[in-house]
């Protein structure tokens, strides 16, 4: 019995070990790399003492690579408040903004001057019957110019919240003027639809002869009774081929209130401001007024001499001879000023301030020879300018009002409302200036 399970138990030995030789031998064939069977996993029944939250679970041999972080390691994200903007409290405007350039009060207001002196100055008795048909819309347009007038006229300087209400009441009445003011012309042009302007080439022409008039032919007739003597036929009366030198439609002379209105609309006032040390000095200033005035008062002011006093803006020189209409400048612009050491420079005739103004486009210079004076006054003007503005720049140098001043050429007196190119003028003509009470 005993060898019986000696040799079982040899047996048994033997066949492990040839197994086990198999499975090696096997593995070798299949390839070198053997892939690591599953670790058994015991189940312990012990009862973990941790925490759940903080356990760490069992992970299997296919999740061995994945790391689950602690739930007290995840950084969290950081959270930023954002404040809103708070909006800064705004200043009221105090400052005066009549000369700004956004609003063209002073402009506009002008315009509507001329618009309005236009249409009631008007002395055309076709003019005067429109005005007469319609008294209603007619005087309800006056109340409104003489309201607005007023309140731009009172209320200087004006503020920025006056400049919306006044320029809304501008427009209104502006586009009652425009309609009443082009009903005007309308009506004019279908009076007299012919009318031109009488110039130097109208005169020369009115004065030459007509050559070879046209006169009809004597008609002889041929009767057929032999009773009735052949005679003429009576002519049709033909009128006389003679021209008129007084048939010519000329304008007539202005009024001295339509002069007075268009010396005004041309040469209005404006104010002037002047930064003068740390205060600002305020002017009323007409356009073709020379600077020279406001120096003499700056002068007189601080007990100075007035060829030392020194006014520019920006990099541009201001001559006493200058005048605001010479140097373009608008109200809303400042004029810097000081009182020099020594002499302030001159501009002379042939300097910056001539060259500055006879760089303009179309300008020419006309000669006003005066009884009392030697030498002629030397004027600028552009030729799309009218003769109001040689007339109204004359009177500042003799220092008089321009209703005073009669201009005439070729022995004709030059109607204010005219051009140069009317009068077929291209400069360095010398006209005549005679002064009327």
């Amino acid at each position: 019995m005993s060898d019986i399970f000696g040799n079982l138990d040899n047996f048994l030995e033997n066949y492990d070990d040839n197994c086990l030789d198999a499975s090696i031998d096997g593995e070798a064939l299949n390839g070198s790399i053997s892939v690591p069977s599953p670790v058994p996993i015991s189940k312990s029944r012990r009862k973990s003492k941790l925490p759940k939250a903080g356990a760490a679970e069992v992970q299997t041999s296919k999740e061995a690579d994945v790391v689950v972080p602690c739930s007290s390691a995840i950084q969290q994200p950081t959270v930023v408040e954002v404040l809103p903007a708070v909006a800064e409290p705004t200043i009221a405007a105090t400052v005066d903004l009549s000369g700004c350039p956004s609003s063209d009060l002073d402009e506009k207001m002008q315009e509507l001057y001329r618009m309005y002196n236009f249409i009631f100055l008007h002395k055309n008795p076709v003019v005067e019957e429109k005005l007469r048909m319609e008294a209603g819309s007619v005087s309800v347009i006056k109340r409104s110019f003489n309201s607005l007038k007023t309140a731009y006229e009172t209320r200087k300087p004006i503020k920025g919240k006056e400049i919306d209400r006044l320029l809304s009441r501008l427009n209104l009445l502006k586009a009652k003027l425009n309609q009443l003011h082009s009903d005007i012309q309308i009506l004019l042009m279908d009076v007299n639809p012919n009318t031109t302007i009488a110039t130097r080439s109208n005169r020369r022409r009115r004065n030459q002869p007509l050559l070879n008039p046209v006169c009809p032919a004597d008609v002889i007739t041929i009767t057929l009774d032999p009773d009735d003597p052949p005679g003429r036929m009576p002519l049709p009366s033909v009128p006389s081929a003679t021209i008129d030198l007084d048939s010519d439609n000329e304008e007539p002379p202005l009024t001295a209130a339509q002069m007075s209105a268009s010396f005004e609309a041309e040469n209005y006032q404006m104010r002037i401001k002047v930064k003068w040390g740390t205060t600002i000095e305020t002017f009323d200033h007409r356009r073709h007024q020379k600077f020279a005035d406001i120096m003499a008062k700056l002068a007189a002011r601080e007990k100075a001499d007035t060829n030392r006093i020194l006014l520019n803006i920006g990099d541009r020189i201001i001559y006493a001879d200058d005048t605001p209409d010479t140097i373009n400048y608008k109200t809303f612009q400042f004029i810097s000023g000081r009182i020099l050491k020594e002499k302030a420079p001159t501009g002379a005739k042939n300097g910056p301030a001539a060259a500055a103004t006879a760089s303009k486009a179309g300008l020419i210079t006309l000669k006003l020879q005066l009884e009392k004076r030697k030498e002629p006054l030397q004027i600028r003007i552009e030729k799309t300018q009218t003769m109001a503005v040689v007339i109204v720049k004359c009177a500042e140098e003799l220092k008089c009002k321009p209703t005073k001043i009669r201009l005439y050429f070729d022995g004709d007196m030059v109607n204010s409302n005219s051009k140069p190119d009317d009068l077929e003028l291209e400069g360095d003509e010398v006209l005549d200036v005679r002064l009327v009470d």
